[in-house]
């Protein structure tokens, strides 16, 4: 499972973006300044990488995707989202520019007990590429690499 350290000094909205990735498959763990989080990092663990978000807000374009509020703003507007379409472009999002296969986002972000089909992920994607769609990037971000899955590009 992957491990990400929270770093915020409102313990509240760190608890609150702990949640969403924990629901996004994620094991977290939450400290409020920069000398918990080295001391945390410096106790022995057989775990490989640690990813860290110092920030709870992603801006891409006239996009800015808020984790805490689990919030997507166009030009400061909201945009409304379904919860599945939040966790679905939250995943990508922490794995922009990584391809993310349609097992994985079955897995992590549908979880093991649901029953969901590769019909159902792209009919998401489909959805969040319209909502993502600018002149600049009309497929939305989200590009599809056949027959392995989807990454998420701030590059056209």
């Amino acid at each position: 499972m992957n491990k990400i350290l929270v770093i915020n000094q409102d313990k509240g909205q760190g608890d609150s973006l702990a949640d969403r990735l924990r629901t996004a498959g994620y094991e977290v763990a939450v400290v409020t300044n920069e000398d918990e989080a080295l001391h945390l990092l410096q106790t022995p663990t057989k775990d490989e990488g640690i990813d860290f978000i110092h920030h709870p807000d992603f801006d891409f374009g006239p996009f800015k995707l808020v984790f805490a509020k689990v919030q997507l703003l166009k030009d400061g507007i909201p945009i409304p989202l379904s919860y599945m379409e939040c966790k679905l472009l939250m995943y990508l999002v922490l794995h922009r520019e990584h391809i993310v296969s349609t097992y994985d986002l079955m897995r992590m972000v549908w979880g093991y007990g649901e029953a969901v089909s590769s019909g159902t992920i792209y009919t998401h994607v489909s959805w969040l590429r319209k909502k993502l769609k600018t002149a600049q990037h009309p497929g939305g971000y989200i590009n599809t690499v056949r027959n392995i899955g989807y990454i998420f590009s701030e590059s056209p």
